[in-house]
């Protein structure tokens, strides 16, 4: 076999094999958390930031052959922080905060850097934001999943805030799904912040009475 054939063989059989390892793992299946609240107060979920981690990385490599986020060297650990790239202001970045000695999750963030925008990093903050909701939200379809952070990046960029973003402050609208809420907070001159928490009743109660918009997402 000539030389320039023997090279092109080569090619081939290696991008048939890189495909192959890349593509979704269809045999791969994904078991999903038991979503619970604990402690009504003061609520978390009912998983650590390492399962959490380990959960998300769990759903991506089902659809794409590797984890996405870097695991947590430690399972005691009571905060995550993840970007790409930490040299690029631009990109989003994923946070996660905990409570109490087993280091529950209390919320979620993937920021945005609407000014930086481009088509990519949108979808990448899109992406990462799919993959967290599907962590808390196992038994919903992947479109419902992306309508809900559709209507939430939508209504929060639309209607932005006065003060800056900070835990304690209420945003324009709250949607939930049983003990699942999701909001988005934007104001001028600042990121739009995609927040993930644990509600209850209190908690719902609480933003309605701060007249936070409450939408439930029914099954």
């Amino acid at each position: 076999m000539p030389l320039i054939r023997k090279i092109t063989v080569i090619i081939m059989i290696l991008l048939i094999v890189g495909s192959i390892t890349s593509c979704k793992s269809e045999n791969f299946e994904v078991e999903p958390l038991n979503v619970k609240i604990i402690d009504d107060t003061n609520p978390a979920f009912n998983f650590s930031v390492a399962k959490y981690v380990e959960q998300y990385n769990k759903y991506y490599e089902k659809d794409y052959g590797k984890k996405y986020l870097i695991p947590t060297p430690d399972k005691e650990v009571d905060s995550y922080g993840f970007k790409e790239d930490e040299k690029l202001f631009s990109l989003p970045e994923l946070g996660i905060s905990s409570k109490g000695s087993g280091n529950e999750v209390r919320q979620v963030t993937i920021t945005f850097d609407w000014h930086s925008y481009s088509d990519t990093l949108y979808k990448k903050h899109e992406k990462m934001s799919f993959y967290a909701l599907k962590v808390v939200l196992p038994d919903m379809k992947d479109d419902e999943i992306k309508e809900i952070y559709s209507k939430a990046m939508d209504i929060g960029y639309n209607n932005p805030r006065d003060k800056w973003y900070d835990q304690n402050e209420a945003p324009y609208a709250l949607f939930y799904r049983e003990n699942v809420g999701i909001y988005t907070y934007f104001s001028l001159g600042q990121s739009q912040f995609f927040c993930i928490i644990p509600v209850t009743k209190n908690t719902l109660e609480e933003y309605s009475n701060k007249d936070v918009k409450l939408f439930e997402v029914k099954k």
